[in-house]
């Protein structure tokens, strides 16, 4: 059996509390297991940063990850930072055994105490510090030759002045840790960093920074993952109607066994188009019904990202459909930049998708009624209509 065939089963074992008495076993990410433990979705010496649309399950997958090469030497370590509550704030910290030392050393730098045996940090800590101190420790100190992965977990940019931040930690940290791993190559190890985020927004920066950083995709669930959740789940719902809703989204279906599914598509699904569009229903809705009906047939109906003048120009559409993320850029990836397979469905288009189905039937029956206040089985009649 091969290293990534022992990490596979391991990852098959671990579970997930997913809502209080209701655990989940990791479903089926594969393909995507075998790209991160073949070093496909990152390069020693680069940020990464790995956008998918929210709730795709970015951050769970890390956190199996770490769990099923515990232990298991395969030469790679993945230390996961991660900020729960506050941008740029880190509250926990997972660094593996054989990088315990790493942490015990910069800890006095940054005047924070640990558990050490969970790893956790015991009060906030800035993470643009200890992600630079992190790697400058390791590349100069770090006696040992190591393949080391650095996971900043679920970083914001849902707003212009987070994104600006987000911008300049990368301006900053991409020089260092180039420098940092030419220092540690040189004893037969390596350093990366990824960067997980949500946030579609990130897309506007996407060729401002353009060569200091990578860029990679993770999508939603395939369509066997998502039937085998919703048995572990124990929902009741037609499979064909879910994949038709969510698209394979972990959090959706989650929210659906919470929330119910009416319930779920008029809070999450309804109302965030409400809110988003509501001025524009207000002030010019013929255009908006215009605009809907056409992205509900096609997505790339949103205006291009091209330009670098673009992606700064007022365009109110992909603005708000980003920041409430009802949509995503995926334009300029090619297969060597996607760690996940996408499904050819009508809601991904060439250069941009909506981030679960639900949208895309919810716009278009919104367009053909003429008002943004449609009910949840005016969408699920859309759908079962043309399944």
């Amino acid at each position: 059996m091969s290293a990534i065939d022992i990490v596979l089963k391991r990852l098959r074992e671990y579970s997930i509390e997913v809502l209080p008495d209701i655990t989940v076993r990791f479903v089926d990410r594969d393909y995507e297991v075998e790209n991160v433990l073949e070093k496909k979705v990152f390069t020693p010496g680069w940020i990464t940063v790995l956008y998918g649309p929210k709730g795709c399950g970015k951050s769970t997958l890390f956190n199996a990850l770490k769990y099923a090469i515990k232990d298991f030497d395969i030469n790679l370590d993945i230390i996961v930072v991660s900020s729960e509550r506050e941008a740029w704030r880190a509250e926990k910290i997972y660094v593996p055994k054989k990088l315990k030392g790493v942490l015990e050393d910069i800890r006095s730098l940054l005047k924070f105490s640990y558990n050490p045996i969970k790893g956790d940090i015991i009060g906030f800590v800035d993470i643009t510090k200890l992600i630079g101190l992190l790697v400058g420790h390791i590349a100069h100190s770090f006696k040992e030759a190591r393949d080391v992965l650095v996971v900043l977990d679920e970083v914001k940019v849902d707003s212009d002045t987070r994104l600006a931040e987000f911008r300049g930690w990368i301006e900053s940290m991409a020089n260092d840790l180039l420098v940092d791993n030419t220092e540690y190559r040189r004893r037969g190890g390596s350093i990366a960093v990824i960067a997980l985020t949500s946030d579609a927004l990130v897309a506007k920066i996407r060729y401002v920074i353009g060569s200091k950083v990578e860029w990679n995709l993770m999508w939603n669930l395939p369509r066997s993952a998502l039937e085998n959740l919703a048995d572990q789940l124990k929902l009741r719902e037609d499979k064909e109607l879910l994949w038709k809703l969510t698209g394979g989204n972990p959090r959706a279906l989650i929210s659906i066994k919470r929330e119910g599914l009416r319930e779920w598509i008029m809070n999450e699904v309804v109302e965030t188009i409400r809110l988003t569009f509501d001025i524009e229903a207000r002030n010019d809705p013929e255009n908006l019904w215009k605009v809907f009906l056409a992205i509900s047939e096609n997505p790339d109906e949103l205006p291009e990202l091209s330009s670098v003048k673009g992606l700064y120009e007022d365009d109110r559409w992909r603005d708000k459909a980003f920041k409430t993320n009802i949509f995503i850029y995926i334009g300029g990836l090619s297969t060597d930049n996607t760690i996940s397979r996408l499904p050819k469905e009508p809601w991904i288009g060439k250069y941009y998708a909506f981030q679960i189905p639900a949208y895309m039937y919810a716009v278009r029956v919104m367009a053909r009624k003429r008002t943004l206040k449609i009910t949840p089985y005016d969408i699920i009649n859309e759908i079962t209509n043309h399944i």
